[in-house]
């Protein structure tokens, strides 16, 4: 099906006919689910970027699967003021994902995710502090960094939930640190822009460790629910410095280990100036706000009251 062709489910009408690819997203089945006639139907959902339909597949015979991509002839109609289809199991038939793919799931392509894995691996290969450096390139030529950011969504239902969306908030994230780092260096706070860059990319990186997807409809784990993100990402922080010393042979300083196990904690359980940068990451927009007002509270020398801003020997 090529892209000219695909009519949105915000888009369908009733009374109509449409055939073209859907992705489900649910199915309801079981054995009592028959017709008068004894015939199996089933309820199933299809969905896109612009919403869900729910309907019927009758002579359903269990051949469709959650987040599979179905090539289907369907009707439409209103029933108690929704819209729904029906359609037949022989006018069903699954297919390999579309090439516009991105109509039904969030996400980017596949060029996108590698300029955004680019700019962040770059980065990371900047950091000027040996050891923070020597910590995140063991991330990722040992731990496969840069793979577990491209598959990881960030967050289970907002605007990057999908797969890359961690790498996205990543990127986007150590952009609007810079000018926290500027920031910093004018105004001579004794800082670690090293830490920060290592910190905006290890900070969420629980996503990859505490949610999966089913082809591309993204389900939470059990995990997710015991956990949480910030006691994920600390484990992944911990189990990479463990193998950095093995690998490398190095000891990794307690203030550079209690620093970057610092980056994961709750925001008001953060006590160093760079911590307060990276826990803004979360959502993006606050590290513009910190940066411009909390920040200049260091011309009246308030910082080093309130923050332990070291981790630099």
């Amino acid at each position: 099906m090529s892209v000219e062709s695909y009519i949105s489910i915000s888009g369908l009408e009733h009374g109509k006919t449409y055939e073209q690819v859907f992705l489900v997203a649910a199915i309801q089945s079981n054995s009592k689910m028959k017709t008068a006639q004894g015939k199996a139907f089933a309820r199933v959902t299809l969905k896109d970027v612009t919403g869900e339909i729910n309907g019927v597949v009758w002579g359903y015979g269990g051949e469709l699967e959650e987040g599979s991509y179905v090539a289907m002839k369907l009707e439409t109609k209103l029933y108690r003021g929704e819209l729904e289809f029906s359609t037949q199991s022989e006018d069903v038939a699954v297919v390999e994902a579309p090439i516009n793919q991105f109509d039904y799931v969030k996400g980017v392509n596949a060029n996108i995710l590698s300029s955004y894995a680019g700019e962040v691996q770059d980065a990371i290969m900047s950091i000027a502090d040996p050891i923070y450096r020597d910590i995140m390139g063991n991330a990722i030529e040992r731990l496969d960094l840069m793979m577990a950011l491209k598959n990881s969504p960030y967050g289970i239902t907002g605007p990057m939930a999908y797969r890359g969306g961690l790498l996205v908030h990543v990127a986007h994230s150590l952009r609007l640190s810079q000018v926290a780092i500027r920031q910093s260096t004018e105004l001579e706070i004794p800082f670690s822009p090293s830490l920060v860059v290592a910190g905006c990319a290890l900070r969420n990186i629980g996503w990859n460790t505490t949610t999966r997807f089913q082809g591309d409809h993204l389900r939470p784990r059990d995990a997710y629910h015991m956990t949480g993100i910030h006691r994920a990402s600390a484990r992944y922080i911990d189990h990479l410095m463990m193998t950095c010393e093995s690998d490398l042979q190095i000891t990794i300083p307690e203030g550079k280990r209690q620093a970057l196990e610092n980056m994961c904690n709750k925001r008001p359980e953060i006590l160093t100036l760079e911590g307060k940068i990276v826990s803004c990451a979360d959502n993006m927009a606050d590290v513009l706000d910190f940066s411009v007002a909390s920040l200049q509270r260091k011309q009246n020398g308030s910082w080093n009251d309130e923050l332990f801003t070291g981790h630099l020997s």
